[in-house]
């Protein structure tokens, strides 16, 4: 697994208390309001307090409230021990449970005497900060590097953003022995630190009070929007370079590889791989910010008024993806909803079971169980084989390995030959109590520089990629052993197109659009293939992109096509029968990919 440990994100910590908040939010609210394991997580205050008090607090209650919070989340087993701890959401709540959001209640009051004409459309507010920390003192050094960043950092932050929700005091308080990286509170609007240790972590919560209490429960949201923006932010300042400049790290570059609809980010933050899913949150919703450099100003422009004007906004994701999509019509040349769909990432309910996922960027199996609350539970001392396929589908190697304590593998390439390079697939399998799981991923190994990938079912060819926006001229490439590279193209940031053609002259394009760092590209041209089978139930094959839908079709004479399913292809391969097969009539099958 990564060993570098990077700031994942924050926990977010919400003390609630006016029902009318989620009033009319309740019944789409309710799947993230359930259940230790989700994002939103509830601490009742202590009972010698009021909701009256809390949102009134003097700094002499709200240091009170930190440590409160502080030993609840230690209590829970939020730490940092093997990535950074993954984003949280602590309600706190009253003995009834309803939830403290002050700011919002106070702007959706003072929205409540405005006729319906002057109600915003964007927000004006802004922030101002305060480094108020009694128990343990910023020093004269560290206050002055804060404010730096701060003052750095929030213009720059506006014109990717927008402008902050609310107009409210930020305090930023040091705690050394917080079990997290650091945290933002929109309740009292407090951001707590660790110390100065980190620049990239002291944006990223920033980003977060620009939110403030309009915070989204769905992860893929909150989180992957402000790792886009955050990134973005020290894209745009050259005196800062972030750990990620220009989405460089190794999930970002294998964004293609890893991003299946298994590893979707529902409720549950048990993975343990959780730092790839904020990077490639953060990576799906910067190709909108590429394409679009207003992108995430106009979302949250709209998510303001809408969120103000309707509770219910920010807990249904169907609200959001509407704000999205007319803000941004098509994304990587696929209408935004569809791409949306495609991107397993962004997948809150994910599917249930056992699973192995390879995180192919640096050959490390994970072996999971995701059961019916979405809980995902790690599985150690578990006996996972593999085997390593070149290009022609001939054995390269194989092995086995037991996993950790933490339920994960690493070195399946480790015994690679040297001399080898091109496409290569690896195919893991393991027992589980409800029969063998199995998991297939192709990657490339040897050159991984520029644009870099592979060609699933054809070992030649050439790849042509274009730059759609003109950065440079066309690039072409020879596909040797399955794989290609374009060294060139590694520092060029913007929408391209791929287009590959095969010696006998089939052809397949894809767009995709990058950042100014290397990427792994995955051309996958539909193909079917047929099994043996009886005059009734003929099994067909298909490859073709992950999280594409096609439409399989059948003739006997060329011109009248029958539709006869639609398949929605999660892992790249699925597989159909064809029925009613009459063996005194030649048949042929096509797939066509759906918009």
């Amino acid at each position: 697994m990564a060993s570098r440990a990077f700031v994942v994100g924050t926990v977010i910590m919400l003390f609630t208390s006016e029902a009318t908040i989620l009033a009319g939010a309740s019944l789409v609210a309710q799947k993230y309001l359930d259940g230790r394991l989700n994002q939103i997580r509830y601490i009742q205050i202590p009972s010698d307090l009021s909701r009256r008090e809390v949102v009134t607090a003097d700094e002499v209650l709200k240091e009170r409230l930190h440590f409160f919070s502080s030993e609840q989340l230690r209590l829970d087993g939020i730490t940092s021990l093997i990535e950074p701890a993954a984003d949280v959401i602590v309600v706190f709540t009253d003995e009834a449970g309803v939830p403290i959001l002050p700011d919002r209640e106070a702007a959706q009051h003072q929205l409540g005497k405005r006729a319906k004409a002057s109600m915003p459309t964007c927000s004006t507010n802004e922030l101002v900060f305060s480094f108020n920390s009694s128990a343990s003192p910023w020093s004269t050094n560290e206050q002055a590097t804060l404010s730096a960043w701060l003052q750095d950092f929030y213009p720059v932050a506006k014109s990717v953003w927008g402008n902050p929700f609310f107009n409210i005091t930020i305090n930023l308080r040091k705690d050394t022995n917080s079990t997290v990286s650091g945290y933002y509170n929109p309740s009292l609007n407090e951001l707590v630190l660790r110390g100065t240790n980190s620049s990239t972590l002291v944006c990223h919560e920033m980003l977060h009070a620009f939110a403030d209490d309009i915070v989204l429960p769905q992860k893929s949201f909150t989180e992957g929007m402000t790792r886009a923006a955050e990134v973005e932010v020290f894209d745009r300042l050259p005196a800062y370079v972030h750990w990620d400049e220009n989405h460089s790290y190794t999930y970002d570059i294998y964004y293609e590889g890893l991003n299946w609809s298994v590893i979707g980010w529902g409720l549950s933050d048990d993975y343990v791989g959780e730092l790839m899913r904020y990077q490639l949150a953060g990576y799906a919703w910067a190709k909108c910010l590429i394409e679009n450099p207003d992108f995430l100003r106009l979302f949250n422009c709209k998510l303001y008024a809408s969120s103000l004007a309707d509770s219910a906004t920010q807990w249904t994701e169907s609200k959001l993806l509407s704000i999205a999509a007319s803000v941004q019509a098509t994304v990587e040349g696929r209408d935004f909803l569809s791409w949306y769909h495609e991107q397993g990432v962004f997948h809150t309910d994910p599917p249930q079971g056992y699973f192995l996922f390879q995180r192919s960027n640096q050959s490390t199996i994970d072996y999971f169980l995701r059961d019916s609350s979405g809980a995902e539970i790690m599985q150690p001392n578990a006996v996972i084989h593999w085997t390593v396929f070149d290009y022609r589908n001939e054995v390269l190697l194989s092995g086995s390995k037991v996993t950790t304590a933490f339920g994960w593998l690493n070195g399946t390439l480790s015994a690679m030959p040297a001399t080898y390079s091109g496409r290569i697939k690896v195919v893991a399998w393991a027992a589980s109590p409800v029969g063998t799981v199995t998991n297939a991923a192709l990657t490339v190994f040897g050159v991984t520089t520029g644009v870099f990938g592979v060609v699933a079912n054809f070992d030649a060819g050439t790849v042509a990629i274009t730059a759609l926006d003109g950065q440079t001229t066309p690039v072409v490439v020879n596909v040797i052993n399955g794989a290609f590279t374009a060294p060139s193209l590694g520092k060029v940031k913007g929408r391209f197109l791929a287009e590959f053609k095969s010696p006998t002259g089939e052809t397949f394009s894809k767009q995709f659009t990058k950042d100014a760092s290397d990427y792994y590209l995955e051309l996958r041209p539909p193909m079917l293939s047929v099994a043996s089978g009886s005059y009734t139930a003929l099994p067909i094959f298909f490859t073709g992109e992950r999280g594409r839908k096609y439409l399989i079709e059948g003739t006997t004479n060329w011109s009248a096509w029958e539709p006869l399913t639609t398949l929605t292809n999660e892992i790249g391969e699925a597989q159909f029968t064809a029925t009613n097969v009459i063996d005194s009539k030649a048949r042929f099958y096509r797939a066509k990919a759906l918009p």
